[in-house]
């Protein structure tokens, strides 16, 4: 431990305080090493964590922004503590200038603000808690994917130096330890988050996606961001700005060494940089095969908080709420998300009390009665940046190689509305995900009797069906109902049909069915529940499961039109 706890000072200095020996278990792990954000993706965009993973120790680098809004970034020596667990203490490190010349890690200096843990449910998927300056959250995260994942492993004496893929934590060594660049490589892209200080010394990050130019060569352009603080309770990415600043080239002699050369705000410099190592036989290489984003699961269900005169713990949504699972990383809401008016007080009183509970998870849609109070005021206020930008009521993002479109089925969506025209743009540019569901309150096709099929929804339909979208999620009537792969006239589609689902039990009082439509393939509305996807790449599966506990009602599987 002594030679380990002197090599660890050497070379991580004022960064990384101890490091406890490499266990050398014999035995494969899990490597979470790369870039991870909020949960669901796009959610919280613009702050992440970097990850290097080495042996039981996880080195992170947290980028977020301080009480008023400034880059501002802590680090953590995680030690595992149990599978999947890993925990250490949060710390801020001033020093000189990135510009300094010569840079002087005697003038480094760091101070524990909190504390951090994460753990993970999978190599792709987990939790950050954490307490700084005595403020306590906690966020479900995910791996940044942006192009093809590369398979990371940790080993004793890893060969680096053969290396292609360059996913790792460089530095410059010892003469300038205090500063670092995290590199993401997925690709022919390396995205970069840079630690380093500013002029007054304070904490300064910098990002960059670099692209490949030539072999062992990729360049791109510096950017410094600002935003909400760490501690903002509704994180709210519209508030993130993103200025350049600069360019930066990486250029690799080897998979273990290189420069990184750039231009700040006029400065320009060149550093030798290697990758940073906690011990002297431990690594993680990250390289071909690549691989796919792991499975994972999603919730969805419309027409929920409906208490009227009774407490919130005994509505219906209480008991669909409590079938939404701790690792269910999305929960998709399908409109009539409060009952009756969707005011403010509803969904401070209702919904907030039952589905609250897993706030940050959900993507949320609009339905009928949320504009029964003016403008959707209740609703947007409740949900902030999770209902998308500028209070229009639609927005798109991407998890896990599959592509969500959330519609407002309220508004205008004539051909040649904004709505549509943004659509029409969403799907050219997401014609590159493997799999594409969309969200819409009213359904196309629906066998209820209070509201029957939405024939206004026929065009949207056909749209999206012309673009090869898996599935269609809607509500407003409450009951819940399956059909076949279908076009917008109704006709049968085995092969590249869209399957609408409406999923109106989500508390609210159910409804009546009429006469089965063609193609309709299961219906029920004996009691309420949530329909729950398991999305993986190119298939899914689908289960309805009904409040009270119980086997699904309604399962089965099928695969992507891509």
């Amino acid at each position: 431990m002594r030679s380990l706890y002197h090599f660890a000072i050497a070379v991580l200095m004022a960064i990384i305080p101890s490091l406890p020996a490499f266990a050398a278990t014999g035995t494969v792990s899990p490597n979470y090493q790369g870039l991870w954000w909020n949960s669901p993706p796009e959610s919280e965009s613009g702050w992440g964590i970097n990850v290097a993973h080495q042996g039981d120790v996880i080195f992170a680098t947290w980028f977020t922004y301080d009480a008023n809004g400034g880059g501002w970034w802590l680090s953590m020596t995680a030690n595992r503590t149990a599978e999947g667990v890993y925990s250490g203490t949060l710390i801020e490190t001033t020093g000189p200038a990135f510009s300094a010349v010569p840079f002087d890690p005697a003038r480094v200096t760091r101070a524990p603000v909190g504390t951090g843990t994460f753990t993970f449910r999978d190599v792709d998927s987990g939790t950050f808690s954490y307490t700084v300056h005595g403020e306590q959250q906690t966020k479900f995260i995910t791996r940044l994917a942006f192009g093809p994942l590369p398979t990371c492993a940790g080993a004793a004496k890893a060969d680096l130096a053969t290396a292609t893929n360059y996913q790792d934590l460089w530095w410059s060594g010892s003469a300038e330890s205090g500063w670092g660049v995290n590199l993401t490589h997925q690709g022919d892209s390396i995205f970069v988050t840079w630690f380093t200080y500013g002029a007054d010394g304070k904490p300064l990050w910098l990002s960059a996606t670099a692209t490949k130019v030539a072999h062992g060569v990729y360049t791109g352009q510096l950017i410094r961001t600002t935003g909400p603080a760490f501690k903002a309770a509704a994180f709210d990415p519209s508030k993130v700005t993103r200025t350049v600043v600069g360019s930066a080239t990486f250029t690799f002699t080897s998979g273990n060494a290189g420069t990184f050369a750039y231009t700040v705000n006029g400065v320009t410099q060149s550093k030798a940089i290697t990758r940073m190592l906690f011990g002297p036989d431990a690594g993680t290489r990250c390289d071909t095969p690549h691989r796919a984003l792991t499975s994972f699961s999603v919730v969805a269900a419309g027409d929920i908080a409906e208490c009227g005169t009774m407490p919130a713990s005994q509505s219906g949504a209480a008991r669909t709420a409590a079938l939404v699972r701790a690792d269910d990383a999305l929960v998709l809401t399908l409109g009539d998300n409060a009952y009756a008016m969707g005011t403010p007080e509803e969904f401070a009183n209702c919904f907030h009390p039952t589905w609250g509970a897993f706030k940050e998870r959900i993507r949320p849609a609009p339905g009928n009665h949320e504009y029964y109070t003016s403008g959707g005021a209740g609703y947007f206020n409740y949900f902030g940046a999770l209902a998308g930008p500028d209070r229009r009521g639609y927005y798109s993002f991407d998890h896990g190689g599959w592509h969500f479109i959330s519609l407002n089925g309220v508004g205008d969506i004539s051909p040649q509305s904004e709505q549509m025209r943004w659509l029409a743009e969403d799907l050219e540019k997401s014609r590159d995900s493997l799999c594409t569901i969309a969200v819409v309150h009213y359904p196309a096709f629906n066998s209820g009797a209070a509201h029957g099929s939405s024939y206004s929804m026929r065009p949207l339909f056909q749209v999206l069906h012309d673009a090869g979208v898996e599935m269609v999620l809607s509500g407003h009537e409450h009951v819940y109902e399956r059909f076949a792969p279908q076009n917008a006239d109704g006709t049968a589609d085995p092969a590249r049909g869209v399957r609408q689902f409406i999923v109106g039990t989500g508390g609210a009082a159910l409804h009546a069915f009429d006469t089965p439509l063609a193609h309709s393939e299961f219906r029920y509305n004996a009691g309420w529940g949530v329909l729950r996807f398991t999305l993986g790449q190119g298939s899914y599966d689908w289960h309805f499961m009904p409040v009270g506990g119980g086997p699904a009602i309604d399962s089965g599987s099928a695969r992507c039109h891509r």
